[in-house]
Parts: C-alpha cells; structure tokens; sequence
C-alpha cells in the first residue's frame, strides 16, 4: 500500500488524485521535473519550492469587462506584464443555445422597461429602451448566422521570488486592470486549481469550495466581433504625428515617425543601447540631422575620436553651430564653476521669473570636484569623504560670496559697464578654490581636519593653470613677481597642473539662436573624459537646459546628446550628479539622448535605474545573447521580442552579410513595441552620419571632393 500511494500525485487542495503514466513513474524522470516542494493550502497564493528556489505564484479570474472592448489594445498590457502567465479559454456556443439566452435577456430588459414606464421612471426607460434596441440588433444577427457566441474566460498568474514582490506585482498588475477598466479577482481558495488550469494543459481543474464544487475562472459571453479583440498583439502600427521619418517597420513595412516630444510622452528623454559597430552612433546623427531642419536646437557632449575629431564636429558645422574642442595642448577653458541664471515657472500664477540657485551650484560643483579626487583610487573612509566634502562645501560657498554672488539673487551675476549698461562678472575658478583651499589649511587647528585638507591640496593642484601665489599670504601674483622672488625675498610659487583647462573663465559662448553646440572632448586623456563629461555637462545645463522654459507651450525643443554615458556609472558622485541632470532637463523641457552600450548599464545601480526609468523612448540595437534571461526580467519585451533584439543588425563580424542589417533596431516608446529599419539619405546624410573613416574618404574621393575637407 505505501509504494501505491507514492505512485501517486496528490494535491490536497480538491484538485484530486491523477495516477502517473507509466513514463513519469521512472524515478530520474520524477526527480528532474517535479518540485521540490509545495504548499496548495494557502488561500491567497501558491507556494513552489525548487532546486533552492522559492517561487511564490496567485493567480487572478477577471470578474468584470468594459461594455466594449478594442482590438489590440484592451488586453494588451495584461498579456504583456513581465512574468505574468495568461491564458484565455474558448468555449463555442450552439447557436440554439444562443439564441435561448438572448431570448431569456430580451424578456427580462422587456419586463423592466414595462416596470418603469409604470414608476414613471423617464432615466430608467431611456436606459432599459438602449438595452432593447441592441437586443433586437444581436438577435436580428444570431437568427441570420451573422454572428456566433462564445464563452470566454481569461486567467493570469503572477509569479515571484517573494511574497513581498508578490504583493507589489499585484497591486501594479490591478492597477493596469482598472486602467482598462477590468475588474480582476483572485482565484481565492483555489490557487493550485488555477495554477494548474493556467499550464499548458487546455483543460479547467475544479476545486472543492466547502460543500460545493468551483472552477477558478469566470464565463463571460462575447460575441463574434469582440473574440477578435483577445489576441495579443505587440507589433501595432507605430507613428508620432509630429515626428520625423527614422525608418520603416521590420514586419510592415509601413513609415515610421518618431519624435521626443511626442504628447503622449510623460517626459521627453531617450535612451540609445548598442555595442560598437551596430550603427548606434550614425543612428543619433541622422535622428539629429532631420530634426535641425524642423528647429529642433541640439548639443552634444562628445567623447569619441573619428577621423581626428569628435563624432559630432561634422555634423555640428553642417548645420552652423559651434564647436568646441577642449584638449590639452589648446587654451580653451570649460569652467567647473560655471553658473548661469535660470527661468522658473510659479505653478500657482503660472508666471515665469528669473532666479539663480547658487546653493545647488555649490552641491553640483562640490560632486564633480570630489568625484574627480576619488576616481580610480581607493575609496576613502566615510569620516574622511565627510570631512572633505564639508570643506570643500565651505570653499565653493566662500569664493562665489568673494565674487559678491548670492544666492536667489540673479542681478548679482551682473555690474555695470558696457554697451548694455552690465556685465557678467567673472566667476569663480579652480585657482581660486586651491588659494582658499590653503589658507584654510594653514588656518586649521582641527586635528581630524588635517589629513582632509591634504587630500584636497593635493588633489586640486593638479587642476590649477599657471598660477603664482605668495606662499605667506595667498595672495595671486603675477610672472615677474616670480622672477623677482629672491631679490624680494617673497615667497613666491608657481603652480601649473596637467588639467589646466578646467580652470578659468570658459572661453566658449551660446545663445538661444545657436543651432547646435558640440563639446569635443575626444581629445582628452582617457582618465579626464569622465571628468569632462561632468564639466561639459555642467555647462551645457547652465546655458542650455536651464535657459530652456519651464511652461511646456512657450519652450523650445532642445536636445543634449550624452555620448558613452555609462563611463560616468562606477563613480557613485558621477551616478548622482548624473541623475540630477536627468531632472533638471525633465523640469525644463528638455530631451537628454543618454548612449550606453548595453541595457544593463542601467540597472546596476539605484540612480542609474532612477535614469532609464525616466525616459519615454528606448532604442535598442544589438544586444548580447548572454543578456537573453536579463531583458527578459528587466524590459517589457516578450521573449521572442527579445530573441528578435538578440538577432537584429545580423552579425557585424561577417563580411557576406553586407549592410543588409544595418541600421535595424528595436523601439520602445511607452508602452509601444516596435522593430524599425533605420533608412538614411546616402548622398545627402552620408558625410556626416558615416562613422568609417575609411568609407566616408572613398565616398569623397569619388565626389572629387578633398580629402581634408
């Protein structure tokens, strides 16, 4: 008797007992496919206990739907919730017993309607009276065959490695119901019942609900017309009204149209993912290239070398902006001080107003300088960074306070003199921070101070540029005081660090009219790129994004590309700093074209998710195969979507395959999934949207065109 009932599966909920074929009954066979454990006791959830893996499942009936319902877009978002099973059953009804029931509703809404014109019920006679207009229309169908009936019934089960997840999932997956307005009910009491009934096995399991025996789904009947609309489609038709042609679709061929500031966007930032080689960055320029042409203003913080210069240079100068190279042998200046008044927008009047912030100036500053001094080296101690960045802190408050700039004051930027009546006085600089920085430290009498200022001394040096100070008082002083030192007997030092150019006044200008703004910083040291991000940034959000209006119908569009994005992520100062930017273009209308090289740069970090959560649309080219398990956690593509993304662009190392695939890439704008072939211009977008140095010189050669143009 004990080896019959271990032969036999038993579920204690009511599911009953289902004896094993004779293939199951192997004990390898057993031991490979079924759980380790389970519980199908609990009320609200089921419990699955595998290889050390707890998955904790509720599965829901829908209990309610709208009175209509459309194609492709009333189920979708159910069907496509990430680790949501969904199964939808089928039943055909005989049309005798189809036309029983409309018959049996046609006697009922008749006896209501006869009940209140007798109350004298005007609301309700005109209600009931619709209800019988459709009746006689849907009988008039089902006695010609023009329609059938069906019972449907839809079944969804959500799957966690916590009850806590399992919760929040929940509570998300309800609200996306309601939105749809669908009512949803969990299968309480029959959780292994509906488990089952959602596998691949086409068949209801009851339960035993007290004394009665339940099903864990609800019937609800549709018509012929309304059964079109459960097929889940992810693949729809795609365009943006106001947008550019990028391309067509993969499986369509149909247009397609996209642009940032699309209405249905909450927010107007973008994300581009692909590794080197799959068109991501040809992508960009040409996006960017036919927006110039609708007024679109761009500019772009550009960190990659071709053909001598930024990837950006060209495109730039085609369509007259400026750019600006900062390296190291040239005497450009980019100011980590860099600080601009900004618009406003008083939500309660909806007046606009000027205003400066300086304090979060400070915070902004204080990060970079600090990221800079902790990039690559050991992290220091908690005590210590605090120490530091109090300090440092102090500093950057004093030195605006010396320029007479404060904060919530813009006019204090200002003094008067020329031809406008005022100037903008020149701003604080890294030699000012580093002669404060050292005054203070031989100012210091705090002990636990002492090796903070050291670091800091030590550090800041390095970004100082030709500057002579008076060793005794901090005062600057100038070459020949240098040359005079020993007949002065003054003691006089010259400082000139290898990262000059962050320090002094930024020898670069914008205005509102400037099309185009390229910060070329390519030709940086790679171990100062990072640090040049964050400083182009910088200045880009102060006399770019923040000159943009808060007031969406007064704004102009603007867009900041951020080329190799993810180099910012491993420093957690630059992550940090990195997200406030993301925030303040969301609050100014503004759309950053944030390019990494995989998804998964995203989500390695709180502040880096923070990121890729607040973009509306996601462009992803090619994606590795080892992230097959990772999209399919982390985005909303089903998973032969996410197959499709793996394969997209062909492979880029076999030469056979030509430019067939180029240019294909996968769009994610909300909650619209769809595959594009980027088409680009070959004679008029080729010179600049060309990345192969190569190509783009036999394409010139060809054209009779010089080479050093």
């Amino acid at each position: 008797m004990a080896d019959k009932k271990q032969k036999e599966t038993v579920l204690s909920s009511g599911v009953g007992k289902f004896k094993e074929s004779k293939r199951l009954r192997k004990e390898k066979l057993q031991k490979r496919l079924a759980p380790d454990a389970m519980n199908p006791n609990s009320m609200d959830h089921f419990y699955i206990k595998d290889m050390g893996v707890s998955i904790y499942a509720r599965s829901f009936y829908v209990e309610k739907l709208p009175m209509t319902v459309t194609f492709a877009k009333t189920f979708r978002e159910l069907f496509n919730t990430r680790k949501v099973v969904s199964s939808v059953f089928i039943k055909p009804m005989s049309s005798t017993e189809a036309q029983k029931l409309m018959q049996n509703k046609m006697r009922r809404d008749e006896t209501e309607l006869i009940e209140a014109q007798q109350a004298g019920n005007s609301y309700e006679i005109q209600k009931i009276s619709v209800r019988v207009n459709e009746n006689n229309e849907h009988a008039q169908k089902l006695s010609s065959g023009m329609t059938k009936w069906y019972d449907l019934a839809f079944l969804f089960t959500i799957t966690r490695e916590s009850l806590d997840l399992l919760d929040i999932a929940t509570k998300e997956f309800i609200d996306v119901a309601k939105s749809k307005s669908i009512e949803i009910s969990s299968c309480y009491g029959m959780q292994a019942e509906a488990y089952l009934t959602n596998g691949p096995y086409n068949r209801v399991y009851p339960g035993k609900m007290a004394l009665f025996k339940s099903i864990p789904v609800k019937w609800h009947i549709f018509d012929q017309e309304a059964v079109g609309a459960i097929f889940n489609h992810t693949n729809t038709y795609f365009s943006h009204p106001d947008g550019i042609p990028i391309g067509h679709n993969l499986f369509t061929l149909e247009p397609v149209l996209w642009t940032p500031y699309a209405k249905g966007h909450d927010g107007f930032s973008c994300a581009f993912v692909g590794k080197t080689g799959t068109g991501k960055s040809a992508t960009i320029k040409m996006f960017a290239s036919r927006f110039t042409h609708f007024g679109y203003r761009f500019a772009a913080v550009d960190t990659d070398v071709s053909g001598g210069r930024g990837e950006y240079s060209r495109l730039c100068e085609e369509f007259g902006g400026v750019v600006f190279e900062l390296r190291s042998n040239s005497s450009n200046k980019l100011n980590i001080f860099e600080l601009d008044a900004q618009i406003q927008k008083d939500d309660a009047t909806g007046v606009e107003y000027r205003t400066l912030s300086v304090t979060d100036k400070c915070s902004t500053a204080r990060n970079i300088i600090m990221s800079a001094i902790i990039s690559g080296k050991t992290q220091p101690s908690f005590e210590l960074q605090t120490s530091m960045e109090s300090i440092l802190g102090r500093c950057i408050t004093d030195i605006y306070a010396d320029k007479g700039i404060y904060d919530g004051v813009p006019d204090s930027l200002f003094t008067q003199g020329g031809s406008s009546g005022r100037v903008k006085k020149p701003l604080p600089t890294m030699s000012d921070a580093y002669l404060w920085i050292l005054k203070a430290q031989a100012e210091n009498t705090i002990e636990e101070h002492i090796l903070a200022y050291r670091m800091l001394s030590d550090a800041l040096v390095d970004m100082v540029n030709n500057l002579y100070y008076d060793a005794d008082t901090y005062e600057r002083c100038t070459a020949e005081d240098y040359r005079l030192r020993q007949m002065t007997k003054r003691n006089i030092r010259h400082v000139n660090g290898t990262r000059g150019y962050f320090d002094g006044q930024s020898t670069i200008s914008i205005t509102r009219e400037t099309p185009f703004i390229d910060i070329d910083i390519s030709g940086l040291p790679d171990t100062d790129k990072v640090l040049g991000q964050q400083v182009a940034l910088n200045f880009l959000t102060e006399n770019f994004i923040k000159k943009n209006s808060q007031d969406v119908a007064h704004a102009q569009k603007i867009c900041m590309i951020i080329d190799e994005a993810h180099r910012m992520f491993p420093n957690p100062l630059s992550r940090k700093f990195m997200e406030d930017q993301v925030r303040t273009a969301r609050k100014n209308n503004a759309s950053l074209w944030i390019c990494t090289q995989n998804h998964k740069d995203f989500t390695a970090y709180p502040e880096t998710e923070v990121i890729i959560s607040q973009v509306a649309s996601l462009f992803m080219l090619k994606q590795d195969a080892s992230d097959r398990e990772y999209l399919k956690e982390k985005t909303i593509l089903t998973p032969s979507a996410v197959d499709r993304v793996i394969s997209i662009g062909g492979d880029p190392s076999d030469p056979t395959q030509g430019d067939q695939h180029k240019g294909e890439l996968c769009l994610i704008d909300s909650n619209n999934v769809v595959f594009v072939k980027v088409d680009y211009l070959t004679e008029s977008e080729f010179l600049f949207v060309e990345t192969d140095v190569a190509k783009r010189q036999k394409y010139m050669e060809a054209h009779g065109m010089s080479v050093a143009t």
